[in-house]
Formats: C-alpha cells, structure tokens, sequence
C-alpha cells in the first residue's frame, strides 16, 4: 500500500481513508476536517501498512471505498482500540462476487481490456456524469497501465478476513461499478445510508456529517456553560423523561455509576436524591464543570473522551451507565453503546438519550446544513435486541416558538448545540437564513427537537 498525509498538523484524530483502485492522493487532496489528520492510502498491490503511521493519535476513523472495504481489512483488526467511525462506501468486503461485489465476469473482462482507453471509460462511468468527470480531470491520478493491471492481479489473491467493526455502510444507488443490489446484500445486518451517488462519492459530505469536531463541541458547551442552565429547556425535558424510564427498572442506583457528558447537572439532579449505596460516582466530560454532589458520595470528575474512553473500562465493571443528550456528538453512537453494554456488569443498566435524524430540521432547511448522520429508530432498536436482555424506550418531541430567526440562533448559543458546524454568520449568510427560515403564518420561528430516551438491561 501507498500512502501520504494530506492534512497533518499535529492533531489528535487521524481520518484514514482507503481509496479505490485506480487512484492516488490527487482526487482526495482537497479533502479537510478541523479536527483530524487526514491520511490517503492506495494501491493494494501490497497489503503491507506500515503501522508507525498511527502512532500517537488517540482516536482514528476510517472511510474505505470500492476495494479500499476491502484491502483495509488487512489493516483495522491491528487499529481496533483506538478505532471509532468505520464508513464503507460503494464497496463491500467482497471484491469480487456474483451476488455481493463485481460480477466475476465484468471484473475479468475489465482486466483483459485494460489500457488507457479503458481507463478513461472507468474513470467516466464511476463519476457517474460528464460533469463529474470534467471536474474529476483536475485531480486525475497519476498510476501507470501496468501497475493497475498489476494491482488488480493482485485483489483476487489477496483474501483477508472479513472487518466486522463497520459502523457504517454508505450504499450508492446509480453505481455502474459496484451494482446496489449487490451493496444492499453485502451490507445486510449493518447500518446503512443508502444515497443516490455514483460510484465516486461526496467524501467531504461524508467527513462533514459523519466525523464530529470535538474540539468545536468542546468550546461550544464550555462558552454556554453560564447560559445552559437557564436555556437548556428541551434538555431538562428530556432528561426528565429518560429519568421516569430508569426509575421504572431501578428506583435507587448504586453500586458503581458512569454518567457521560453531565455538563452542569441537569440529569445529575434528577437521580442524585435517588442514589442507593453508591460505591463511585464517576462524571466524565470533554469539559468538566461543578456539579454538586453530596459529601458522603464518593465521587470523581474525568476529564476526557468518552467515546474513547470507554474502552479502557474493564469489562463487566460499572452498574450503571447513564448519559443525557451527550452521545450524539460521538462520531460513532452505536459503537459507545456497544462498549457500555460491554463494561457493565450483568443485570447491568444503560440509559441514554440522544437526538434523531429529524432534531432541528427547520433549523438545518433554513441553514442548509444536512445534519448529523445519526441512527433512526430503527437502527438503535437492531441494536438494543442484539445487545440488551430488555429494553425500553420512548420517544421525544417538542418545539420551542420564537419570535425571530435571530432569535433561535441566540437559544442554540446558549445552550451550545450550534457545535454542528464551525461557520462565520456572514451578513449575507444570515440574511439568507432569515429569508429561508420557515417562519408560520403569525410571524413565530418554531424550533423542533426530536429525541429518543431508551433504558437497556444487560
């Protein structure tokens, strides 16, 4: 495999992301998150990965696409345990298969045709349209004849066990190299986004929806961190909410408990007078503030990740885990999920809200932002049947009215969900959003928050 670092600034987070055959770093170049490294990998004509890369990154996520799912399988089993988001995209684990890949046939008449000509036809049928491929032209690969057809040779020969850490499997509907069907069959059991794409996708979409800027959160949430309380409405809802669950499984926690995300308290104090024989109280946040705690509690703040952290708990440890609209701005929920029904004990209780799909949409119509790819409904409850004993859950919705646009934009300061994108609100910008925001007919501003609240038992 070749590589380069198209972005490396000393950061944290490192995005891999394994490119398709055919390709180098040219088409990836562009590419840029405020918060990760980002390395380009290609050519599999080699599965050997020189591991040293990764070193001193504390978290890496992956995009893999076409045969970049496949040839990082060599590589994920040694990342594992500092892995979070793993996206496929426009590939599948099987490279070459009838039913859940290429076509056996139209693999082996690729490689008997190859030749610059050939090239060039891929090339336009995987961007999908002439305007694409125009565009695609400016950062055309730079690869030789020979190597492709070598790389190739290569792809059949080489078989690594199949990854099952894939979080994600982004499935492109107007793909004429990897047909959809073929995706849909591959993928079946993991969580998909199916698209309306080409082979050749958006992968700045991709790093914008599905990699969270924990450093934009953690400045969001610490500057509103006088405002949150008095703002933090809908939250307090929320937690109530997801509180009146628990208690109907566990009317006094105790033992060991793991709140994540507690922020000033506002889902502490709904279970603090409830509290049974309490061996540790643990309050883990990305920024940790005072949260007042009885004396006689043992307690203890963590300054951290909780996304990350969470691996380094032993296995069948806590009590408890509980985490009130915190997981959302995890780049992977499902996968703390999966790690907190792992550290607790059995008979073990996690209980958790986060926001949907649907959360804010006026909001992000007016914006134009897509949102965050967050599970459905759906999705947690494949999740909560593979992993929990019992589970409950209930679902959460309520809009806020307000007098102007401006005026919601002021409310998501206050209580930092504006952490969704780090944008400059440009007179013309927010002109736009004012125009655009879908005010009702007696001139009020609604605001919508859509939430799920679930409670499972390990």
């Amino acid at each position: 495999m070749q590589t380069e670092f198209i972005v490396k600034k000393g950061r944290r987070r490192l995005l891999i992301i394994f490119a398709g055959w055919g390709m180098d770093s040219k088409p990836l170049a562009t590419l840029s998150h405020p918060d990760f490294d980002i390395l380009a990998v290609w050519d599999y004509r080699s599965a050997h990965f020189d591991l040293r890369l990764a070193d001193g990154y504390d978290e890496i996520c992956v995009i893999a696409w076409s045969f970049g799912v496949y040839a990082s399988q060599d590589v994920l089993p040694w990342l594992a345990d500092r892995l979070s988001a793993c996206v496929a995209v426009a590939g599948t684990p099987y490279p070459v298969d009838d039913t859940r890949g290429i076509p056996e046939a139209v693999f082996r008449a690729t490689r008997e045709a190859m030749s610059e000509r050939a090239l060039q036809k891929f090339y336009r049928r995987m961007c999908g349209s002439a305007q694409a491929y125009n565009k695609f032209c400016d950062t055309m690969p730079e690869r030789d004849i020979d190597g492709l057809i070598a790389e190739l040779d290569a792809i059949p020969a080489n078989k690594p066990m199949p990854f099952n850490g894939w979080t994600l499997a982004v499935l492109t509907a107007n793909d004429a190299i990897f047909p959809f069907d073929n995706q849909r069959r591959a993928w079946e059991g993991t969580r998909k986004l199916e698209t309306g794409w080409p082979h050749l996708p958006d992968f700045q979409y991709i790093i914008d929806n599905c990699l969270i800027d924990k450093s934009l959160v953690q400045a969001r949430f610490s500057g509103a961190s006088k405002t949150y309380d008095e703002a933090a409405e809908v939250q307090r809802m929320i937690g109530a909410q997801l509180w009146d669950l628990l208690r109907r499984e566990r009317p006094a926690l105790s033992g060991e408990i793991l709140e994540v995300g507690p922020g000033t308290g506002v889902f502490t104090s709904f279970y603090l007078d409830s509290l049974g024989d309490v061996d540790w109280l643990y309050l883990m946040d990305l920024t940790p503030q005072q949260v007042r705690i009885p004396a006689h509690i043992n307690m203890q703040y963590i300054q951290g990740d909780a996304e990350m952290d969470i691996r380094q708990v032993p296995s069948g440890s806590l009590d408890a885990i509980v985490t009130n609209c915190a997981i959302q701005w995890f780049s992977d929920a499902p996968s703390f999920a999966v790690q907190a029904m792992r550290a607790l004990k059995p008979g073990g209780v996690f209980a958790f809200s986060t926001f949907m799909p649907d959360n804010l949409h006026e909001f992000k119509a007016a914006a134009g932002v897509e949102g965050l790819l967050t599970p459905t409904t759906e999705q947690w409850s494949a999740l909560a049947e593979k992993y929990a004993r019992e589970w409950i859950r209930k679902g959460f919705s309520h809009t806020i009215e307000f007098s102007s646009p401006v005026e919601v934009l002021r409310h998501m300061k206050r209580t930092g969900v504006n952490a969704l994108r780090q944008a400059m609100w440009t007179p013309s910008r927010l002109e736009r959003f004012c125009k655009n925001y879908p005010c009702r007919v007696n001139g009020s501003c609604p605001l919508t928050y859509h939430a799920t609240t679930q409670v499972w038992i390990k």
